[in-house]
């Protein structure tokens, strides 16, 4: 665990959702993934946030900011979260950004998500 306080864990998904006004099962979504049919199946959405404790989920500030960047991203910009997801994904791996979501090069445009990085955009939504 970090010594930075503000990756401490401070809040529950309830509080951090009152905090953020978002729903509840969306923050739980987000943070610890769940359960869905999908065909004669089920599936399961996996997290997109990291809280530095999962059981019971407890919420950093630094979560609450990412929630908050994501939330944004989904209402006022129109960002799918596939594209949020590959974007993650192809941060993470590629370019290694744990935390994109707090990335001040981030950018969205037309519902993708970009990243400067020597002075090109990247389309991380289009894995790179």
């Amino acid at each position: 665990m970090t010594s930075d306080p503000q990756d401490k864990p401070a809040y529950s998904i309830a509080e951090a959702a009152r905090i953020l006004r978002l729903p509840v099962a969306t923050l739980r979504s987000w943070t610890v993934g769940r359960p869905y049919p999908r065909g004669a199946g089920m599936a399961r959405f996996q997290p997109l946030l990291r809280p530095p404790v999962v059981r019971p989920p407890t919420l950093s500030f630094t979560n609450l900011i990412e929630a908050h960047v994501l939330r944004s991203l989904r209402t006022d910009h129109a960002v799918s979260l596939k594209h949020v997801r590959s974007a993650l994904a192809y941060a993470e791996r590629h370019l290694k950004i744990d935390r994109l979501l707090l990335d001040q090069r981030l950018q969205t445009d037309a519902g993708h998500l970009f990243l400067e990085r020597y002075g090109k955009l990247i389309d991380l939504s289009a894995s790179g």
